[in-house]
């Protein structure tokens, strides 16, 4: 079942219970202090609580913002251009 890796990680590392919404898969690769090259599968979900616990070892920090702040918190060209794709697919219009 497609997004059942992510779901289960979702869980694992956030402690969120999360159903993917469909029509959404969007990739990016990059390489983090120009080290080992890491492909990036991004897709939308929809949290049924926002009671996040999260696991240090994997995450660092997070924060909730709204859609309307999103973009000024993203520096990389790819990012702000999935995160508009992600925005159009929700039909939100910032």
């Amino acid at each position: 079942k497609p997004g059942t890796n992510a779901i289960r990680e979702i869980k694992e590392e956030t402690n969120l219970d999360v159903q993917i919404l469909p029509g959404f898969r969007e990739f990016s690769i990059y390489k983090p202090a120009g080290r080992v090259r890491k492909k990036v599968v991004i897709f939308l979900a929809e949290a049924f609580s926002s009671d996040v616990k999260i696991q240090y070892s994997e995450i660092h920090s997070y924060r909730w913002v709204s859609a309307k702040n999103v973009l000024s918190l993203l520096h990389h060209n790819k990012d702000i251009e999935i995160m508009k794709k992600a925005l159009s697919t929700l039909n939100i219009n910032i």
